[in-house]
Formats: structure tokens, C-alpha cells, sequence
């Protein structure tokens, strides 16, 4: 059997890691396994009208939500803390989703400003092969469609859709100035995220050594947000689907007052 010193994250025996995390944060990891099992079930009843964009992407975006909220979950039983940020910070896309809810026509904006993103894309790819010299009839092609899609966005006057302008329109502005910045500090590998990678002595003065075994100090905080994170996309889909508001929702949210009151 492969060992933590030997292989890392990936060895066979984490159960010491597991073990811990269920005895400290056991009832955090209930809520959030009762919302997952909650919403694998229900993704499968969804009646989607596929010539309604709302719908459909509403669906989709959905199950991304919820594929990454389980692997969010599936690291946290290794204890990587920094991985389960990164992870957070993803199912934070729900955006979109939650937006959707709110105005069905903010679909087409999102659709539209995909044609700003894709001329974009191109943009990189004419810079990478004109800087490695590599002409011929990609690059021209590349340089048609850019072409193309300028005089479009420019008489169509496109946009760009950024996440902000999703999470102010999913009324989560709150959200994007703190969950999703701190998150973020973490997938982008700020200096400051970096050095929770560091053992420091009592006085925070000096280095004592790098840390790469498994963590989970803070986890029910994350694991608060992760919930959230899926409970929001619950009451987004249903609404966009015209489902029943599923009532684990209220549910999970009072057992989650109730965790934080005891912690209080």
C-alpha cells in the first residue's frame, strides 16, 4: 500500500486524514452529503425544453456546478486545503446560473459576448504562430475570421460578459467582493496565498519549513460556502425549470445557522 511520503496526495492510505476531518467537521460533511445526494437525483428529473437557451444552458451549468461541488468534496477527504479553495472558486461560475434566475434574457447576453471571447482566443492564437514564425494557411485563416469577427462586434456593438457583470446581475456582488476574491488569491497563486505554505516560528519571523502535508484547520468555513455554493444553484435551476423550490434548501440552511451558533 502506497504511503503519504512515498506518492503524496495520491497514496492509498488517507484514512487518518478522512478520519480526522469526519470527527471535526462531521456534521458539515452530513450537510453537504445530503445536498449532494439531494441534487444527483434531482439533476435526473429535469425536464428541459432544449429550444429554450435559458433552460438548457441553465441545465448544463447546473451539473457543472454540482460535478465540481463533488470534487470539492472528494479533496477535502485528502485534506487539500489549498485545492478545495481552488475548487470553491470554481463552482463560484454559478454566476451565470443564478443570474438566468433572475432576468431569463440575460441568456442572450451571455451568448452574444461569446463571440467577443472567441475573437479573442484567435487573437492569441495569430500572436503565438506570428511569434514563432509560423506562416501559412492556418495563420491566414486565423487572420480571415479575426478579421470577420472585429467588423461584427464592432457593428453590433458586442460586450463582453465578465464575471462580475454576472455576479452583480445574480445579485451576489457580495459574493465577488469576498468569497470569490479570496478563492481567486488562491488559484492565482498570489504571494499572500503562498505563504500559508510556510511553517513559521512562534514570532512569524523565521522559516521553519514548507508544508505539503494534508490540512483541514478552517475546513467548516469551506465547507459553509460550498453548501452555499450548490444551494443557490438548487433555487436558481428549479426556478429557470419552473420546479418546486426544493425545500432541503431551508432545510440545510436552518442546520447551518445552527453550526454556526454552536461554533459562536
Amino acid at each position: 500500500m502506497s504511503t503519504f511520503e512515498k506518492v503524496g496526495f495520491l497514496a492509498d492510505d488517507m484514512a487518518s486524514t478522512s478520519d480526522a476531518l469526519c470527527t471535526e467537521y462531521g456534521a458539515y460533511l452530513d450537510v453537504c452529503k445530503e445536498l449532494n445526494e439531494f441534487s444527483q437525483k434531482l439533476q435526473y428529473e429535469f425536464e428541459v425544453n432544449t429550444s429554450d437557451p435559458a433552460q438548457l444552458l441553465s441545465a448544463i451549468l447546473f451539473t457543472r456546478v454540482l460535478s465540481t461541488y463533488q470534487a470539492s468534496l472528494l479533496v477535502a477527504q485528502r485534506g487539500m486545503k489549498q485545492q478545495l479553495k481552488m475548487l470553491i472558486r470554481c463552482a463560484l461560475e454559478l454566476y451565470p446560473l443564478v443570474a438566468i434566475s433572475k432576468d431569463r434574457d440575460f441568456v442572450f447576453d451571455l451568448i452574444k459576448s461569446e463571440e467577443v471571447e472567441r475573437n479573442r482566443n484567435i487573437k492569441k492564437i495569430i500572436k503565438f504562430k506570428e511569434r514563432n514564425k509560423e506562416e501559412g494557411d492556418e495563420l491566414e485563416e486565423a487572420r480571415r475570421l479575426h478579421k470577420e469577427l472585429d467588423a461584427k462586434i464592432k457593428k453590433e456593438k458586442l460586450k463582453k460578459v465578465s464575471v462580475f457583470d454576472c455576479a452583480q446581475k445574480a445579485e451576489l456582488a457580495d459574493w465577488y467582493d469576498t468569497l470569490y476574491a479570496l478563492m481567486s488569491s488562491t488559484l492565482h497563486s498570489s504571494i499572500r496565498s503562498l505563504e500559508e505554505a510556510l511553517h513559521m516560528d512562534e514570532e512569524q519571523k523565521n522559516i521553519l519549513a514548507l508544508k505539503s502535508e494534508p490540512d483541514i484547520e478552517g475546513f467548516d468555513d469551506l465547507l459553509i460556502a460550498l453548501a452555499e455554493c450548490l444551494m443557490n444553484s438548487l433555487l436558481a435551476v428549479s426556478k429557470v425549470l419552473s420546479m418546486d423550490e426544493p425545500e432541503i434548501v431551508e432545510l440545510c440552511s436552518a442546520k447551518i445557522r445552527a453550526l454556526r451558533g454552536a461554533v459562536a
